[in-house]
């Protein structure tokens, strides 16, 4: 999920790039106008790309840590075995 949440900010600020740059190229002599009208949409589509893709990348290190958590208390719980006194019958 982490790594596809990446996936779809990259691709969403890529987007928002050309779209904008396709809008500013099409007629020089009125680009400085588009400029102002395009800026506020591509900036806020950049920061939600951006967004995302650090969501992502923030549940991948969780998952990371809960995989590392479950892995130190399974070792834990394997040395504890080991020292439990055994009972003799």
């Amino acid at each position: 999920m982490g790594k596809l949440l990446q996936i779809i900010g990259i691709v969403i600020i890529l987007a928002a790039l050309a779209a904008a740059v396709t809008l500013l190229a099409v007629d020089p002599a009125t680009a400085q106008f588009r400029a102002l009208v395009v800026l506020p949409w591509v900036l806020s589509a950049i920061l939600i790309g951006i967004l995302l893709a650090a969501f992502g990348a923030m549940l991948r290190q969780l998952s990371a840590i809960r995989a590392a958590t479950e892995q130190q208390a399974a070792l834990f719980q394997a040395i504890l075995d080991r020292r439990a006194p055994t009972t003799a019958q």
